[in-house]
């Protein structure tokens, strides 16, 4: 019989990041196809009112066009919008049961016996994912904040370049990093989203095979490189409190399996780890790395200490600055949230 583990790493895994790919690609041509429609738009505009190539606000004063400017472009930009909102919250269902079908296949290899397990109603999904679900506060803050940046950054593109007398050519640069910023949140988004599609499937499938009969327990799973989150390297290899149904991270909070939606941003975004199941008997014997290759079965410090000559693992220098970077997104958030603004 296959080994789970490997299966699941070698085949589940990267025809799950597969699937997540077309919709990540669904999100990128509908800011592409934004981005010709601006810079088109802001061609006419500056073919018309520049004045030897330069275009200033109170060059569009004179014909009081700045606010009928500015609502054009956020016009072409609210299609966009919507399309990755769209991909977003279509994604998640079918990411999940996706998970789960081909974890259920796995064990169904490794066991060498159909189980049978029952996937969760239609309803059951889409409430799982439900921005109105309290668990959910932080993917439905992220997706608030991907609508008011995107617009902000488009608006002070035009108002900065019309402020400095930018030519067509700066100004179209500026307003495609302005895209290419909404375009980075919705990817991380649905990334981050997708990956808690993911494990949340994966967990209902274990639970399953655990209620037909199958012996084994969960684990948690971090990736062996030097940029897993100090705290997500001291949690690899640790099982879940059966009791319970969580697991303990070292700054104290709890969670069902990596990348729920209930952990706080810093413990979610951009994480790689997974929640693996151990079937008794088939407990794996090797782990691959992308530095070593293939090796025998270690925890992220067994590892670390192996192959990196150290004590525990208490981060690095890309580790700090991504952490950092959570803490201003998060600061980010709350101020936007403060604001009011819906969706």
């Amino acid at each position: 019989m296959p080994d789970f583990q490997v299966f699941r790493k070698e085949t589940i895994v990267p025809a799950f990041l597969s699937l997540l790919k077309k919709y990540e690609d669904r999100i990128q041509a509908a800011y592409y196809d934004a981005l010709m429609n601006i810079q088109g738009e802001m061609k006419i505009i500056y073919d018309k009112y520049a004045i030897d190539g330069i275009l200033t606000t109170s060059d569009l004063a004179k014909y009081n066009r700045y606010a009928a400017i500015e609502e054009q472009l956020l016009d072409i930009l609210e299609p966009a919008i919507k399309r990755g909102l769209y991909a977003i919250k279509t994604a998640l269902p079918e990411l999940y049961k996706q998970s789960f079908f081909y974890n259920e296949w796995a064990l169904d290899m490794t066991t060498g016996i159909h189980l049978g397990l029952l996937i969760p109603s239609a309803a059951q999904i889409a409430k799982l994912f439900s921005i109105e679900e309290i668990n959910n506060k932080f993917y439905a803050e992220s997706l608030k904040e991907y609508t008011i940046v995107s617009r902000r950054k488009i608006r002070e593109a035009l108002m900065n370049g019309l402020a400095q007398g930018k030519t067509f050519e700066a100004m179209s640069r500026d307003l495609s990093k302005a895209i290419d910023i909404s375009n980075s949140r919705a990817l991380k988004i649905v990334r981050t989203e997708g990956m808690n599609a993911l494990t949340a499937g994966s967990d209902y499938t274990y639970y399953q095979a655990l209620d037909n009969g199958v012996k084994g327990y969960m684990v948690w799973d971090a990736v062996l490189d030097l940029r897993t989150r100090p705290d997500h390297a001291a949690m690899d290899g640790k099982k879940k409190d059966m009791e319970t149904g969580l697991y303990t991270l070292p700054n104290g909070e709890t969670t069902p399996y990596p990348h729920w939606e209930g952990l706080s941003p810093e413990q979610r975004c951009n994480c790689r780890c997974l929640e693996n199941f151990f079937v008794e008997g088939h407990e794996p014997k090797y782990r691959r790395t992308k530095e070593q290759g293939i090796i025998p079965y270690m925890t992220y410090n067994e590892w670390y200490k192996k192959y990196h000559g150290g004590g525990e693992f208490i981060g690095v220098s890309a580790t700090t600055e991504k952490q950092e970077l959570f803490s201003a997104e998060v600061e980010l958030r709350n101020d936007i949230v403060k604001e009011g603004d819906s969706l």
